[in-house]
């Protein structure tokens, strides 16, 4: 049997023509005649063709990915741009956290500076010996402070892989001794609550980066801003956000009189503030103080503005009648000469609740808190309550006028407690000039600290209204 020459189909000994392909055979010649073994068929041909045309392209691109994911060219590349002194190239070859601040010249300066010849040398020999673990490991400068963090990561696993050099940031934390406050930089900010606290803003790489923080109080508002240089890559660095504020020391010749800020009252007598601030510098305030006579007399000191002041100290003088200084001294006097008590009695409790009431009457009449402040405990239930109260009707026009104020009992709960039951009545004279009689009992639960009765607490036990 013979085969075509062509496509390797078996023939005919007398076949001139090939049935399968048409290939005419000329003369029946022994090449022809006597073929006995099939030739390589055109398809089979281009079959090992392909095969040897894919095994050269995966021989290339095993050189090109060796060459591309060879951990080595990493490190030449990153030396070569210290060289070149190319900080973008050398940060290129860099992993670097998402959101941190980075100063990019600035950065690439410490790490020349901080030892990249020895950072470098730690680099080969972790790579050539493949000592990282799942961990990583640390890369130090010459002062062996952590810079990077290298781990080896699988392309394919057990044919190609690479390393992975994270730079490693430091965290920026910030407190201020103004609160509340916000330190903002970039997109990072922070509510600094707690004076004693350092709260965590924003991670960063060495280098100058620049924070802004903004406070208010009721002084005024706070600006500032502060350029940080971050030393050290790893650990924390702690910023104390500072604001320009001034505190200003206040005194008198008349303690109790009241403190206005920019024409408003703050409710308090000097002696319970002893200073304002902090006050921002660039928003001066402009503070005077009001007294009432005995007499029932309005008298204001002379309005400071703070802009001016020399120092951090404010005087406010009172400038007070003749009369007014008179009773005040024979006050003064009647109060030294009193015998001082060394524990609370039910008598001296009771006295200093009926002078609280006539205190109380014009304190509500004239929305002045400080005519009372000196009979209630600092700091207590009474006092907070009370100053509330008198604050709710800065802008009221109603009237109240005590009529009764009996002492029912005055007990001695103990050596510093004493209980005064009160049998009260008064007028209320509404806007509409509508008016309501109360008729109230009340319990005083007063304290004796530092030589002088205090009233801590006050409870209503009953109230009867009726209208007039």
């Amino acid at each position: 049997m013979r085969f075509c020459t062509e496509c390797g189909e078996a023939m005919g000994e007398s076949q001139d023509f090939c049935t399968s392909c048409g290939t005419k055979f000329l003369s029946d010649t022994p090449e022809t005649r006597y073929q006995r073994t099939p030739p390589m068929s055109k398809k089979k041909k281009r079959t090992l063709i392909s095969f040897g045309l894919l095994a050269a392209v995966l021989l290339m691109a095993h050189f090109t990915l060796s060459t591309i994911f060879d951990p080595a060219k990493k490190i030449q590349a990153m030396d070569q741009a210290m060289k070149a002194n190319n900080a973008s190239a050398f940060l290129h070859e860099l992993t670097l956290e998402n959101n941190a601040l980075l100063n990019e010249n600035e950065y690439f300066t410490y790490l020349k500076e901080a030892g990249w010849t020895t950072m470098k040398e730690q680099l080969s020999t972790i790579i050539t010996s493949n000592e990282t673990n799942g961990t990583g490991k640390q890369v130090t400068d010459d002062a062996g402070n952590a810079i990077f963090l290298v781990k080896k990561r699988a392309i394919v696993p057990k044919l190609y892989y690479t390393y992975d050099i994270k730079a490693i940031p430091s965290t920026i934390t910030v407190s201020s001794d103004i609160v509340p406050s916000t330190v903002i930089t970039g997109d990072h900010s922070t509510k600094i609550s707690s004076t004693d606290t350092f709260y965590d803003l924003a991670k960063a790489y060495p280098g100058t980066h620049t924070l802004e923080g903004e406070a208010e109080n009721r002084f005024g508002t706070f600006s500032n801003q502060l350029d940080v240089l971050v030393e050290h890559p790893s650990g924390k660095q702690e910023v104390l956000f500072p604001f320009n504020y001034k505190t200003y020391s206040l005194t008198s010749n008349e303690m109790g009189a009241t403190l206005f800020i920019n024409g408003e009252s703050t409710g308090l007598p000097l002696i319970e503030l002893n200073e304002i601030g902090p006050v921002p510098s660039e928003a001066p305030l402009k503070v005077h103080a009001q007294w009432i006579s005995h007499a029932g007399e309005t008298i204001r000191s002379e309005v400071i503005d703070t802009q001016y002041v020399q120092g951090d100290q404010i005087e406010l003088q009172i400038h007070k009648p003749r009369e007014a200084e008179e009773a005040q001294a024979v006050q003064e006097e009647q109060s030294e000469s009193d015998p001082v008590e060394s524990g609370a009695t039910a008598e001296g409790a009771a006295n200093h609740v009926v002078a609280f009431r006539s205190a109380y009457e014009r304190a509500l009449n004239e929305h002045n808190f400080s005519l009372m402040a000196s009979y209630l405990q600092k700091g207590s239930y009474a006092e907070k309550e009370l100053y509330d109260y008198i604050l709710d009707l800065e802008t009221s026009v109603y009237t109240y006028d005590f009529r009764e104020n009996n002492v029912i009992q005055s007990k001695k709960v103990s050596e510093q407690l004493v209980e005064v039951d009160m049998e009260e009545m008064f007028i209320f004279t509404n806007h509409l000039g509508e008016q309501t009689r109360y008729d109230r009992t009340k319990r005083y639960m007063v304290v004796f600290e530092n030589g002088s009765y205090k009233i801590q607490k006050i409870l209503i036990n009953d109230t009867i209204r009726k209208d007039l």
